[in-house]
């Protein structure tokens, strides 16, 4: 069986009796760069340029102490891991808009299934970046650490904690179809005029 059919029926076998699907993508691998690694990237190379060396001497020199702590990976990681990371995590994301729903499937570490009501969204918001390439996020953000600082855009990131399609091609007509398909007009009794006895 191909991997796209094995997606398909993985997919398949999340719907509701008379729900289908009506748009389905995936994130864009290419747009990995985020207003974090303005500080991030030049952290991470200060990082490795300090305990790069030390790491290196325990290799040469055989020491495991050195090859042991985790300061050299960390700094490994973040300059170039996590980009990494995020790819394979990228690779293995799947969202799906049905006429119900709003579906987010990861299957890199199991099955992970995030599903949303569209009439029971907490919220909808779109972030639009070059190209019409951007983020539709479904729930508020929680509240950040100081350093993480209060913008909005520091929380509109692939991987985060708050639920949305991220970096996904045609924001703008996918937030367009799930801001149509979730409105629902309240209805608004009209009130009987009140007899009053003279």
């Amino acid at each position: 069986m191909s991997k796209s059919k094995r997606k398909s029926k993985s997919i398949e076998s999340e719907l509701m009796p008379d729900e289908e699907i009506l748009w389905q993508g995936h994130p864009i691998l290419s747009k990995l760069f985020t207003s974090q690694d303005v500080i991030l990237i030049p952290f991470s190379i200060v990082w490795c340029f300090i305990t790069i060396p030390m790491l290196i001497s325990g290799f040469l020199e055989g020491n495991w102490l050195f090859i042991i702590l985790p300061h050299g990976w960390v700094g490994l990681y973040l300059l170039f891991g996590r980009f990494i990371h995020k790819i394979i995590r990228k690779q293995h994301t799947t969202y799906v808009l049905t006429n119900n729903r709003v579906l987010i499937l990861n299957n890199l570490f199991g099955k992970h299934v995030q599903a949303f009501q569209l009439n029971r969204l907490p919220s909808l918001e779109k972030v639009v970046g070059r190209g019409g390439v951007g983020n539709v996020i479904f729930a508020e953000p929680t509240q950040q650490p100081w350093w993480r600082g209060s913008r909005a855009s520091d929380l509109r990131e692939f991987g985060g904690n708050v639920p949305g399609f991220y970096d996904i091609q045609d924001v703008e007509e996918v937030h367009r179809m799930i801001a149509e398909l979730s409105y629902t007009p309240m209805k608004v009794e009209k009130r009987k005029p009140v007899w009053l006895p003279r």
